[in-house]
């Protein structure tokens, strides 16, 4: 999670979501997991959720999900939240998101 943070970082955890296999991507997505809104509202951490997004199956992302519904309406208005919020309306099935978008 603090190396999701930082400037170089970030960069080392996105590029570990893009080319590791599922069961290594789902590791790095569990130590995500306590912070996600944290890595949301950073300049440098929000880029490795947004890739966790892209990389992993939408079920796999669920705690994702979860963790900007219970904050849709700040988060869909926040400078970072917003492009997270985009990738999840990209990346999840609409069934997915119903909380999110009501």
């Amino acid at each position: 999670l603090k190396l999701s943070k930082k400037m170089h970082g970030c960069r080392v955890v996105q590029k570990a979501f893009q080319v590791s296999p599922p069961d290594v991507q789902l590791q790095l997505a569990e130590g995500l997991r306590r912070g996600v809104v944290d890595c949301v509202k950073s300049m440098h951490g929000n880029h490795v959720i947004q890739k966790c997004i892209e990389q992993m199956p939408s079920d796999a992302i669920s705690f994702i999900v979860e963790a900007m519904e219970e904050r849709a309406e700040a988060m869909s208005m926040h400078v970072y939240g917003c492009r997270v919020v985009q990738r999840l309306l990209e990346h999840c099935a609409p069934g997915q998101l119903e909380r999110l978008v009501d």
